[in-house]
Order: C-alpha cells, then sequence, then structure tokens
C-alpha cells in the first residue's frame, strides 16, 4: 500500500506533496484534517478547492464523509467561509472526492444536533447523516487507488479541482447574512455610485442596498443583467444592473437611479453566493434587518428587535391584569412598531393600529399583509410619535380621524393602549 504503517500528519504531508503540489495544502480551517487552495490570492480572498477527512486506516468512504460533514456542521464552517468546490475523504490506500454543491443541503436540516463528536460513529446523528447521504454519495463520489489509478487521479485534479473556483454557491441563512453584510461593505458599498451622506439624511441607509442585493432572484447565472427582485416593498430595489429608490421614499418629484461604478466586482462579489436566501430565512432576515443598522443610529430611531418571548409575556400581562376581552374592549396603537413583531398573535386587527419611523418598515407591514398578517393596511403607517405634528402629519390617516372624533370623550381615551 502507499502509504502503509504512517501517522496520520505524515499522510497528510505526503498527500499534500504528492498530489496537490502546485496547491497550498497547509491552511488550518478549524477542525477539518486537510484543506487545498489556491496560491495565489486576490480581491475576494481565496475560494477553498478542497476539505478534506484524513484517515490512516482502511476506512469506508461514506464513514469518512459522514465524519468530515459533521465535524463542518459543529463548528458551521459552511456558515462562516465560502465552501469549497469539493469535500473529499482519504486514508492510506484511496482518496474520494464528492462536489460540495451535492451534498451541501445537508447542513440545512432542520432540528439537528450538530453538537456531537464528528469521531464517535455509533451516535444516532452519525447514523442519520449517513443515510441521508450514501445515496447520494454513490452517485456522485469519484474514487481512486493512489497506484492503480495515478494517472486518473491526476487528470482529474488538474482538470476539476484545479478549475473548479466556481463550482458551488453558499447559500445564504439566518446565521451568515450579517458576515456576507459585512464583507459586502467592504467590496460591493465603494462601487455604488451615491452620495450616502445626503441618503442618510433621507434614513436610507448602506443596509437597504444591501437588502435590494439579497433580495433578488440570480437565476442561476453568472451575470447581472437577467437579476430581478422578488420584494416590491424594500426601500432600494435592485433594477436595471443598478438600484431604483422610489420618489415617495425620497420625498421628491421624481425616482432616483443609481448606478454601479464596476460592474464585474459586483459581479465577481455576487456569484460566491446563491440568492434569494432560503425561502424559510426570509421574513426572518427582514425582520431583523435592526442588526444590520450601526448602535447609534439603531439608538436614534430606537430600532431594536422584540423577541417572540416578549411578545408573548406582554400578551399575556395584558391578559392577566384587563382580562380576557382586552382585544375586544380596547384599541391598541403600536406606536414604534418596526416591522409589526410586536403585534403578532393578536386577533382584532380592527382595533390595531402601527406606524413606524421608517417608510421602509411600513412597506414590509403591508407586504405582511399581502401574505396573511393580520393586520389593516389602512392602519399601519409612517410617523414620527416624538417628533411629528399628530394631527398635522396624520390628516389624512384613518387614525387621526379617529383620535380627532373622540378626543374629548375621556371613557374612550382609557381604553386606548400605546405599545412601543
Amino acid at each position: 500500500m502507499k502509504y502503509n504503517n504512517i501517522r496520520e500528519e505524515e499522510l497528510k504531508n505526503k498527500v499534500g506533496a504528492d498530489w496537490f503540489k502546485q496547491f497550498d495544502t497547509t491552511e488550518i480551517l478549524g477542525n477539518i484534517d486537510f484543506t487545498v487552495f489556491p496560491q495565489q490570492d486576490n480581491l475576494f480572498g481565496r475560494t477553498p478547492l478542497l476539505w478534506a477527512e484524513a484517515k490512516t486506516g482502511n476506512f469506508d468512504v461514506p464513514t469518512m464523509f459522514v465524519q468530515l460533514i459533521l465535524t463542518i456542521g459543529k463548528a458551521r464552517t459552511f456558515d462562516k467561509t465560502m465552501p469549497p468546490a469539493f469535500l473529499g475523504a482519504f486514508d492510506f490506500k484511496k482518496i474520494a472526492f464528492v462536489p460540495y454543491i451535492n451534498i451541501q443541503d445537508i447542513f440545512y436540516i432542520n432540528d439537528f444536533n450538530w453538537n456531537v463528536t464528528p469521531s464517535n460513529h455509533e451516535t444516532k446523528e452519525f447514523q442519520l447523516i449517513k443515510q441521508r447521504i450514501e445515496a447520494t454519495l454513490n452517485q456522485n463520489t469519484y474514487v481512486f487507488d493512489y497506484q492503480k489509478d495515478e494517472k486518473e487521479l491526476q487528470a482529474f485534479i488538474k482538470n476539476n479541482v484545479a478549475k473548479a473556483t466556481t463550482t458551488s454557491k453558499l447559500k445564504i441563512d439566518k446565521n451568515n447574512f450579517i458576515p456576507i453584510y459585512l464583507r459586502w461593505l467592504d467590496i460591493v458599498k465603494p462601487i455604488i455610485d451615491v452620495n450616502w451622506a445626503d441618503l442618510k439624511k433621507a434614513n436610507i441607509l448602506d443596509s437597504d442596498f444591501y437588502l435590494a442585493d439579497l433580495f433578488v432572484d440570480d437565476k442561476d447565472t453568472q451575470t447581472i443583467g437577467d437579476d430581478l427582485s422578488i420584494r416590491e416593498n424594500l426601500f432600494v430595489m435592485f433594477q436595471n444592473e443598478g438600484y431604483k429608490i422610489a420618489k415617495e421614499n425620497l420625498k421628491q418629484m421624481f425616482d432616483a437611479n443609481i448606478t454601479l461604478k464596476n460592474k464585474d466586482t459586483y459581479l465577481h462579489f455576487w456569484k460566491r453566493y446563491k440568492r434569494p436566501p432560503l425561502k424559510e430565512f426570509q421574513d426572518y432576515i427582514i425582520e431583523r434587518r435592526d442588526l444590520l443598522v450601526p448602535q447609534d443610529i439603531r439608538e436614534r430611531k430606537g430600532a431594536f428587535f422584540t423577541p417572540r418571548i416578549w411578545v408573548e409575556l406582554s400578551q399575556k400581562y395584558l391578559t392577566d391584569y384587563l382580562g380576557e376581552n382586552w382585544q375586544d374592549d380596547y384599541y391598541i396603537w403600536d406606536c414604534a412598531a418596526g416591522t409589526g413583531n410586536l403585534l403578532a398573535g393578536l386577533t382584532n386587527k380592527y382595533n390595531i393600529y402601527a406606524s413606524t419611523l421608517d417608510q421602509a418598515d411600513v412597506n414590509v407591514m403591508h407586504e405582511r399583509i399581502d401574505h396573511g398578517a393580520n393586520l389593516l393596511k389602512n392602519n399601519v403607517f409612517q410617523f414620527d410619535f416624538l417628533n411629528d405634528d399628530f394631527c398635522k402629519h396624520l390628516n389624512s390617516q384613518n387614525f387621526a380621524i379617529f383620535f380627532r372624533q373622540n378626543l374629548k370623550n375621556y371613557l374612550l381615551l382609557q381604553r386606548i393602549l400605546l405599545i412601543m
């Protein structure tokens, strides 16, 4: 056997020197045994070519791959860095490759406990992963014997691994949309041809442009000409290879159309990610847009997310204090509603009103109403409750009319709940 009777570290060194000498195999990435990167770096960082599991014995291929998958999943490496073109597994006799794109869905299974020891092959988690991927591995894995398949292995590395820097795309979920945003700030924001100070005065931030980029259907192509926005109520929309801000969001006569200074840089950045985000996380990303806003602006706007458990507790306390029928007996106005999270679970939409500082949040709530949220569009509006003149600012709003007609009714005023 080619690498018999040697320790694991020596095995990794020899495999690197014998088969991947034109690459960098020295980088350590968490607890992954073996990595392969291109020698040259570029503006976007190096895209990994291979993450692999190494074993000194003679192991079956699926077992090695399962241990590698559990290692990656436990550390959430797939969220923290670009995934490789291939996953690999090798022992003293053979080496195997599988395209990452063929098994990446395993990292997004629901209700799975990744916090297990990857090297323990007896856990139920290990067996579950093995059952899930065995058929995929049988169909998509390339296995080479170091000695018998020497020429075939060299050709595979040359024609597949070396040229596979754009094979897979990173899926966007609730765990990685913020790290992607931080990279976007460095690479994409500088090429957007706009005066950021002027936009900030209109309460339009760089995060609005990031969300515009995030919520497009990229059509799985390597061009941005066919990218289409999938959300119509965003403050900023990606359109015609640039951005559009509706005139009503700028309080001016015309829409603003904003171009990119360097479309190649934009394309190279986004071709690494699959857009839009995974469907099950899209609402979460919109609701947690506050995480993309700098702390000083969040404090000024009061833009802080209300966790679901606090929502449920607030409604429980109101029920305990006001009685079971409080939603019918009282009018509820959330005057700092954000995207309406605090109103989730309320039943009487005719008694519920919501206002927020940002029109973008109003747009989000209107979209949620279109998809079944238990609110009325006429009862959701933009309003700065700390600074705006109430009757003047809300002259056309149902809520203002309601208040003006009943302002002197003391009994009615006793039945209005202000929440924030």
